[in-house]
């Protein structure tokens, strides 16, 4: 089987094999010219292949030879492509979606944790000893305040802001 490619991002990853034994491999994220579909491939560094694949950047067009071996399409042979096939037009980065998350996204869900594990423990603070049901809104401030200790640069000082006992009304 005969691909026409065009790299969208190639990674160079390092892994460990079931054995433990650690070895590289280059993770390619490549648009498939030929169907338009965004595909990948993962070379290690024991195919024959590996110092040819490090080359190929994002942009890079190349023609692919795939043959099936052991019940596993694989790559045997790669070729710069001098021509371009008649096929759709060629997409940049942009059209890739990555599945990884962004520092942003990182971020965001890191605040989200830590203001759910201090909702659950204020409430859990506030729970022993109350004569009746719990405000939220205690809850809540309490939770925030906890959320702030834990993200503070001097967290000694904030956690003094937080009472050392809680009452329920």
């Amino acid at each position: 089987m005969i691909l026409n490619i065009q790299v969208i991002q190639n990674v160079l990853k390092s892994a460990t094999s079931k054995a433990g034994k650690p070895y590289k491999l280059h993770e390619i994220a490549y648009k498939n010219l030929d169907n338009g579909k965004v595909e990948e491939a993962k070379i290690n560094q024991y195919s024959d292949l590996f110092s040819k694949v490090a080359e190929m950047q994002a942009g890079m067009s190349f023609t692919v030879t795939k043959e099936k071996v052991n019940d596993f399409w694989t790559w045997v042979k790669v070729d710069i492509m001098t021509d371009k096939p008649a096929a759709p037009a060629a997409t940049s980065a942009a059209g890739y979606k990555s599945t990884y998350e962004t520092p942003e996204e990182r971020a965001r869900r890191q605040v989200l944790i830590v203001r759910q594990s201090s909702l659950a423990n204020a409430v859990a603070m506030l729970v022993p000893g109350a004569k009746g049901s719990i405000k939220k809104e205690d809850a809540l401030v309490l939770a925030q305040q906890l959320a702030e200790w834990v993200f503070a640069t001097n967290p000694g000082a904030a956690f003094d802001d937080i009472p050392d006992e809680v009452g329920v009304e």
